[in-house]
């Protein structure tokens, strides 16, 4: 009995041991598992502070290699000496963002030009010898406690001979950067560890740090101390954790393409140390209670994770329509990986199908999709091993080629063109499918650097060049360039131009087309610069790209509002008159509110301003959209849908919208009516508006047989230069006193009989 009970107190003895280790175990293991969590967050936290760091860096360097491409180009003239380079300078958009211009002759003497006052920067031997060692080069300039970007690059002559440097010099501001959260300064060392130049904004600079430092100064002075312990001679991107008056900073150090420059990212430990402290305690507490649960959820949250990732990133690497790359995956393996052979030359090329939306509207958006998949699969069958494709939007795809002469690329694109459009005939009832192609050739350029940017550049050549239908190749050339020139100068001055005014209102009367009588006007916009008056083709692209074009409709809102007004205060004749409002407008939160504050600030009854809505808002965000417009009829405007046939579009859209008009696109109408069948799609679609008692507008209209077959076809109202071109508002103002007023322009948007 007694070795009975000595057994089971040994047994019990050794449960109670093995269930203590166990648990002893597992608490081990959930703590390992917490400090590997937390190690895994701090880590996390850091790389998007790095990655953070490196967009600013990336930032930085595209800010001069705009510049630096100009000046290039600049010091390529011919006959360009130390008399003449001002001239040469002015005669290009950047002379507008230069502070001053300068040229150094071979012996090392500077002069400096600069309208209205002098500019005697201080010159340093060092700053000199580099000028004049080297093609180009980036440094800044000091002028009466002020500092200046200096861009250098050298001049030759026709046989190569070296006859001076053009020197451009702006002011440092156009470089400088917001701080992001927790980031307390931003600045420039050499790889000595020599401070070079802080980049935040002064305001910034004023606010007092949260950071165990009283100012600016006493910030950057403590930095600068601590950067001998920054191994910033190695070329990559580097973390380092340092202390700064008993409180913890992180230090990114981001390598850039000048100079030996390096970026310098200073953080607090606000930026990491809070969310571990917290994060660690509660977890801790939790396994004490519930460790089996945890480590449950913890095995169950990585699992899922694990799914929703490696799901995001084929939704982000992979097009769901076509299975090819997306651009951003295209974008990053370029970045990272591409490498293409070292004897060939690099060509960057958009293509693009001529007037697609016109296939969407007449033969539906599940073969325009057809066509976009066939276009897929033939240009991956014509691709090279070492080269790429990817989908951006609609019917655009990018490729990256490889070639070895540009008679050769010339053939091979012209040959997919003619390949592809009989391709895809059959999806099409055997219609042609034509298509172009944007070019942006590296080795042309002079640069080996493969950057995404350059899509855009072979974007711009289709957008930028003449309008030519039978054309199938558009280059990035010099005219180009004059355009990206141009766009830059338009994009310097947009906000001083709405301050002064300088956007005019210019009015489209419509008519009626059985009765030619008034029915109302579109509002659209003028640019009257110093020099020029400009057409919104030449700036409304450049404003939606910056987001600029929300201000703009804001501000003919207002001014239409404010026609309007005066209308009814001096009891005169008075039509409805349409603003055009972005796609943009949709994704602010108080876009309705606002326009309905803005239009009763004047007491302006809304059914005198129509509200034109180009069809791409319901194709990026339809369910919005389609609310939206229907709280715009419930509140009293008119709205319409502007531009229907030009683009992404389908008859299927009809019977989900809720509006009041439909305007058929000018080259909708253009491309349609030529033929007997055209004659019929626009006959269908008109009967079809009529049937779904919405109003139909056609746009373009500009002669009388066109006028004429748009009436027998049952179009309500029209717009064109037949009738008027688009008029100063006195001009319209004097057609109102004078011209017949539909019975049809005040009533509530019903069907004409």
């Amino acid at each position: 009995m007694k070795n009975l009970k000595s057994i089971k107190h040994r047994l019990n003895l050794r449960v109670v041991v093995v269930s203590l280790l166990l648990i002893f175990v597992l608490i081990v293991l959930e703590l390992g598992v917490a400090y590997f969590i937390g190690s895994w967050h701090h880590k996390s936290v850091l790389n998007s502070l790095l990655n953070i760091a490196s967009r600013d860096a990336q930032l930085f360097s595209f800010k001069i290699d705009r510049r630096v491409e100009l000046l290039e180009t600049i010091s390529q003239k011919k006959g360009l000496n130390d008399q003449n380079f001002s001239a040469y300078l002015k005669d290009t958009t950047m002379y507008s963002v230069l502070y001053a211009k300068g040229w150094i002759d071979l012996e090392g003497n500077c002069r400096f030009v600069k309208e209205k006052e002098q500019f005697n920067p201080e010159i340093s031997k060092a700053y000199l010898d580099s000028v004049l060692t080297k093609d180009f080069y980036l440094s800044f300039l000091r002028d009466d406690e002020r500092y200046f970007l200096s861009l250098t690059q050298g001049v030759y002559n026709k046989d190569k001979n070296r006859v001076g440097t053009l020197i451009a010099v702006m002011e440092d501001s156009i470089l400088y950067s917001l701080p992001t959260e927790h980031q307390k300064a931003f600045f420039i060392v050499n790889s000595k560890g020599e401070y070079i130049k802080d980049m935040l904004l002064t305001e910034v600079q004023t606010h007092e740090f949260d950071f165990g430092v009283e100012n600016d100064s006493s910030l950057v002075e403590t930095i600068k101390n601590e950067l001998l312990s920054m191994d910033v001679s190695k070329k990559k991107a580097q973390v380092l954790k340092s202390n700064i008056d008993k409180r913890i900073a992180y230090y990114i150090s981001i390598p850039l393409e000048y100079n030996d420059w390096f970026l310098i990212s200073v953080y607090s430990d606000k930026a990491i140390d809070t969310h571990n402290s917290m994060f660690n305690i509660l977890f801790q507490a939790m396994t004490l209670i519930f460790f089996v649960l945890l480590i449950g959820i913890l095995f169950y949250s990585f699992t899922l994770r694990l799914f929703f990732r490696r799901d995001l990133e084929a939704q982000l690497s992979y097009d769901s329509l076509t299975g090819a790359f997306t651009k951003d995956k295209l974008f990053l393996y370029l970045k990272n990986s591409y490498n293409p052979p070292s004897n060939c030359k690099v060509a960057f090329v958009v293509s693009n199908i001529k007037n697609f939306g016109f296939f969407n509207t007449v033969f539906g958006q599940v073969r325009s999709d057809e066509i976009i998949r066939k276009t897929k699969l033939y240009l991956t069958k014509k691709l090279k091993k070492e080269e790429l494709l990817a989908r951006s939007f609609a019917d655009r795809f990018y490729l990256v080629l490889c070639y070895q002469s540009e008679e050769e690329l010339n053939h091979r694109l012209i040959q997919l063109s003619e390949e592809l459009r009989f391709f895809n005939q059959d999806v099409v009832n055997g219609f042609p499918v034509n298509y172009c192609f944007g070019i942006y050739l590296t080795q042309k350029q002079g640069r080996r650097i493969l950057s995404p940017e350059f899509f855009a550049l072979a974007d711009m050549a289709i957008k930028n060049s003449p309008k030519e239908f039978s054309k199938t190749l558009f280059y990035y050339d010099a005219e180009v360039q004059k355009s990206v020139e141009k766009e830059i100068l338009l994009e310097s001055r947009m906000e001083e131009a709405l301050i002064n005014e300088e956007f005019l209102v210019y009015l489209q009367p419509k008519y009626d087309a059985n009765t030619e009588e008034l029915v109302g006007a579109e509002a659209l916009v003028r640019w009257q610069t110093p020099n020029e008056l400009l057409f919104p083709d030449s700036f409304i692209p450049i404003f939606e790209k910056s987001g600029f074009i929300l201000k703009l409709d804001t501000y003919m809102l207002e001014k239409v509002c404010q026609i309007q007004q005066q209308r009814l205060i001096e009891n005169k004749p008075i039509v409805p008159i349409s603003v055009n409002q972005s796609r943009l407008l949709f994704y602010q939160p108080d876009y309705l509110e606002t326009l309905i504050s803005i239009v009763d600030k004047y007491e302006v009854p809304r059914r005198l301003i129509e509200l034109e809505m180009t069809e791409t808002v319901l194709l990026e965000n339809d369910s919005a959209a389609l609310n939206l417009f229907n709280q715009l009829l419930t509140v009293g405007f008119r709205v319409s849908l502007d531009d229907f046939g030009s683009g992404y579009s389908s008859l299927n859209m009809l019977k989900e919208i809720d509006v009041n008009i439909i305007k058929l696109d000018r080259g909708f109408l253009q491309n349609t009516i030529n033929s007997e069948r055209g004659k019929k799609v626009v006959i269908s679609v008109l009967r079809l508006i009529k049937d779904l008692r919405l109003i139909s507008i056609a746009e373009g209209v500009e002669t009388k047989e066109q006028l004429e077959f748009l009436r027998d076809a049952g179009c309500h109202f029209v717009q064109g230069y037949y009738f008027s071109k688009p008029i100063p508002l006195q001009e319209f103002v004097d057609k109102l006193e004078t011209f017949p007023i539909s019975v049809n322009a005040l009533k509530d948007m019903v069907p004409l009989n």
